[in-house]
């Protein structure tokens, strides 16, 4: 039988168009201002959405009974930015877990949060990847604290759902132990779809990885 394990409210990765009213998940990287942040910019991107997410939720949990505190599209910009000061792309953008990892820690560094992080590296080599099982449960146990997971796919291999050299956020994971395949809902360009963690994980020749945050109070 299938096991998932999702985050609790999907509404508060949404974002909204002040001006056109159009509602997103999650920020996309094409709002940076800059060129070089257009196009490098999908590791802090994906950060933006995170936090985002930690702090409606800690509203949510501060003020139970309220609905869920909107998110504009300007807010959310004024968001990549700041986050873009700490978790800034090298010449080759975010290549790996640690760079995106440390990035993170200087961000929770400056704007004095309590967070911890943890990280998860797919190496290239077949032979040296942890296997899928291990794979599954530190996502289990990220989401678990409700909070997303930034997920790094260096090549998509088989799985075209994803794209190559690219951050993307991961808000659930199924698994059917039996049957032995994975899935996870991703979000990327303001979408929410669905891709296969298992043909990614055996089909990727260069790997990638994932980076989680423990859950701590982020104040708004």
């Amino acid at each position: 039988m299938p096991i998932k394990q999702a985050l609790r409210n999907y509404d508060l990765l949404k974002v909204e168009d002040e001006i056109s009213r159009e509602v997103y998940y999650g920020c996309r990287q094409q709002w940076y201002a800059t060129g070089w942040k257009r196009v490098s910019g999908c590791g802090p991107s994906v950060v933006s959405t995170i936090v985002s997410y930690i702090e409606r939720s800690q509203a949510l949990a501060d003020a139970p009974g309220e609905t869920a505190p909107i998110v504009t599209k300007e807010r959310m910009r004024a968001l990549m930015d700041d986050v873009w000061i700490s978790v800034t792309p090298t010449m080759r953008g975010i290549p790996n877990t640690r760079i995106l990892r440390e990035g993170i820690q200087r961000y929770a560094h400056r704007r004095s949060l309590d967070v911890e992080t943890d990280e998860l590296a797919i190496p290239g080599r077949r032979e040296a990847r942890p296997p899928l099982s291990a794979v599954v449960s530190f996502l289990e146990g990220a989401l678990v604290q409700d909070v997303p997971v930034a997920f790094l796919s260096l090549d998509n291999g088989e799985e075209k759902a994803l794209d190559t050299w690219h951050w993307v956020v991961l808000v659930s994971v199924e698994h059917d132990p039996g049957a032995g395949c994975a899935s996870v809902e991703v979000i990327d360009e303001c979408r929410l779809f669905r891709a296969d963690l298992r043909k990614w994980y055996e089909t990727t020749s260069v790997g990638g990885g994932f980076v989680s945050l423990r859950r701590a109070r982020v104040p708004m």
